[in-house]
């Protein structure tokens, strides 16, 4: 499986990291992706591009995290759009 580009694992990591910094936000995001703590740091590690994928749709699922997310890192929901269209979000990807 291809890497993804830098800029998407760079969203991807940073999403992740906003996500990690509450705690039941974390474990909600550990249950979608339905991996152990273990297996999550190894999926990071690896860029694995599902859990890529699990990490723009938990970070979308809730308009007030996006929005956060979207403040913090200085980006316009458009932006946000793109990125999570570049890490798989397929509902991003219809018109």
């Amino acid at each position: 499986m291809p890497a993804l580009p830098f800029e998407t694992q760079h969203f991807v990591l940073t999403a992740f990291a906003f996500l990690a910094q509450d705690d039941a936000r974390l474990h909600g995001l550990i249950d979608l992706a339905g991996l152990e703590p273990d297996g999550l740091k190894q999926a990071l590690a690896a860029q694995d591009s599902g859990l890529a994928l699990h990490v723009t749709e938990y970070l979308l699922s809730d308009e007030r995290w996006a929005r956060d997310y979207c403040q913090q890192h200085d980006l316009s929901a458009e932006q946000l759009a793109l990125l999570a269209q570049a890490a798989g979000h397929e509902r991003l990807m219809q018109s």
